[in-house]
């Protein structure tokens, strides 16, 4: 059963083997990818020249080269020829600096990396394309590829189905071919998917009897699904290599359900040869058919027809060309096992010796390829060299650049400090000179202000004296006038009282009044000059000039009758307004007015 499924698996990836990238609208590409899966070569390359190679646009040309390392793969001797096409590609790729561009030339080395094996590169390459096509929604048909050779490429590796890598890369094959619309892709995906559960069942023989039925039941959905698709494919060459895939896989998927439906089995093997004999193209489906067949019968213990059967497929392993390695090997060992369960042990030995024979020629071509490869590598690191050679000498251009410019901004700079640096001290020196002056005139002005308030104040204090002298002499003019209206009054009532009055002596007694009065003046302008001023801030109330007389008269010390007499009026009417004047002042009654006044000073 496992070299069963390990020829399954070849014509699995042999029938998928032809995988190119492109948008999903454009249809030179699309039948480009129907004419390789179909195995109709001329007319691919014929497509690849005209459409792509001939194009005037350097983009298609790198497509066209991208396609043309994976053409160059179906024929032998080829390599120089792949290393030439992707040489070209990535120059026009370098020349083109488009990003998809890039995308596919890194498609065409994941291709020619995977066909020698060389997995860091080989990752590498597919991821970089798988990154950039991912930026661009109408790029479904390339990414659903790109991920079916990543999983391709584990596949051949034999890295084991649990792994989470191998999930996802199936998973995103499919839905990426759904979203491109491509019924030939979509067929394909979905034979992927049911093989992955295929697969998955003979790995997992610890797990219960119901989750393997589970993997298988789902093998069997994705394979139907793929018949239907498969009905869909418009070419009618490619259409029937799909089929002819379908019977082929869905056939060893019979093998593993429990009861063995036998017939069904024969069914599907037959539908395989039917579609396939005479056709060179599709030898490889007619051997595996032949091989199945034989292992069928040899399983139900009927050796002659196993034999029969085995036999076919040996006639074609050793005739065919297009015919792999691994698939070989699968009817070798076949009948090998069958020669030795029947005792024929001498055909046995010569069946595996052909198997070592074979393996040594594949051998031999890896060694051809490994030359390659080294060539190819030789190019590469001189095409590495002269880019970097040619990014040594932009670098150093674009660092002379950088010294001069640093210099000439250096000089700009140093011309601009100098002269911020002359500008500034200029600006500081008249700053200076500003506030100087500012403070000279701050001075003069304070001088100016101190000048005005001390001439305001002695105008002040002049007003003040003037006032004092005026009220000084309002005061003795006052009480001259009053003495003089006292002195006409008391002369006219003698007049008319005595008509013989003396004249002469009353006049001489007015003479020596105005004296006194004179003497009064002096004295109280002399001895108290501010008698007056000192006397308005202590009073209560506001004075009158009544009674700034009689504050005068008390300040002189002058008795009642003294101011009575000087007034002429009565006595009692100069002690009441020396009651008055009191009260206005401010004394208590106990408190001596006279001897208050004359203590002003």
């Amino acid at each position: 059963m496992k070299r069963n499924i390990l020829f399954l698996i070849a014509i699995l990836l042999l029938g998928s083997g032809v995988l190119y990238a492109q948008s999903d609208k454009d249809e030179d590409q699309q039948t480009l990818y129907t004419l390789l899966y179909a195995k109709q070569y001329p007319q691919a390359k014929k497509i690849i020249e005209d459409k792509f190679l001939r194009s005037d646009d350097n983009s298609r040309k790198v497509i066209g080269y991208a396609y043309l390392v994976n053409y160059y793969s179906f024929s032998k001797d080829n390599e120089i020829k792949k290393i030439e096409a992707l040489e070209k590609a990535k120059k026009l790729a370098k020349a083109s600096k488009e990003e998809l561009d890039d995308a596919y030339v890194e498609f065409g080395n994941a291709l020619y990396y995977e066909n020698l094996e060389l997995n860091d590169p080989f990752v590498k390459s597919v991821n970089r394309s798988i990154n950039i096509f991912s930026k661009y929604s109408d790029e479904n048909f390339m990414l659903s590829i790109l991920y079916f050779i990543k999983y391709r490429f584990i596949n051949r590796n034999y890295i084991n189905v649990e792994n989470e890598y191998v999930q996802s890369d199936i998973i995103q094959t499919n839905k990426y071919a759904k979203k491109s619309g491509n019924a030939l892709l979509i067929n394909h995906s979905y034979n992927i998917l049911a093989y992955y559960y295929h697969k998955k069942f003979y790995e997992n023989k610890t797990k219960t009897s119901d989750e393997r039925t589970k993997l298988l039941d789902s093998a069997d959905i994705y394979y139907q699904k793929s018949y239907e698709f498969a009905k869909k494919v418009i070419d009618p060459i490619a259409q029937k290599k799909a089929l002819v895939t379908y019977f082929s896989n869905y056939s060893s998927l019979l093998l593993a359900i429990t009861p063995l439906d036998k017939q069904k089995c024969l069914d599907m093997y037959n539908n395989v040869l039917k579609l396939s004999l005479g056709d060179t193209q599709l030898i490889d489906f007619t051997c595996g058919a032949y091989n199945d067949m034989g292992y069928l019968y040899e399983a139900m213990g009927d050796y002659k027809l196993s034999e029969k059967y085995y036999l076919k497929a040996y006639d074609i392993a050793i005739t065919s060309n297009n015919l792999g390695l691994t698939n070989k090997i699968a009817v070798f060992d076949n009948l090998s096992r069958l020669y030795q369960r029947v005792g024929q042990y001498g055909k046995a030995f010569h069946l595996e010796r052909r198997a070592r024979k074979e393996t040594e020629m594949s051998i031999e071509k890896l060694t051809n390829s490994t030359r390659a490869l080294d060539v190819f590598y030789r190019t590469e690191r001189k095409n590495q060299l002269i880019n970097q050679l040619e990014k040594e000498k932009k670098s150093l251009v674009r660092e002379n650049l950088l010294y001069l410019g640093v210099m000439l901004i250096s000089i700009v700079a140093l011309i601009f400090l100098i002269r911020l640096t002359k500008f500034r001290q200029k600006l500081s020196m008249q700053k200076n000179e500003l506030l100087e002056a500012e403070k000279q005139e701050t001075q003069l002005i304070l001088q100016l202000e101190r000048e005005e308030k001390a001439r305001i104040k002695a105008e002040q204090d002049l007003l003040v004296a003037n006032q004092e002298k005026l009220k000084k002499i309002a005061l003795s003019t006052s009480m001259r006038l009053n003495y003089k209206t006292s002195f006409i009054k008391d002369l006219k009532t003698k007049i008319n009282e005595k008509p013989d009055v003396k004249l002469q002596q009353i006049l001489k007694e007015d003479q020596l009044n105005d004296n006194d009065f004179s003497e009064m003046e002096r004295l109280i302008e002399d001895i108290h000059p501010d008698f007056h001023k000192r006397l308005k801030e202590v009073s209560k109330s506001k004075l009158s000039n009544m009674d700034f007389k009689y504050a005068s008269y008390l300040y002189l010390n002058m008795s009642n009758q003294q101011i009575a007499n000087v007034l002429k009026v009565d006595a009692n009417t100069v002690r009441v307004t020396k009651y008055r004047l009191k009260q206005k002042i401010g004394l208590a009654r106990e408190d001596d007015l006279q001897a208050y006044i004359q203590n002003l000073n």
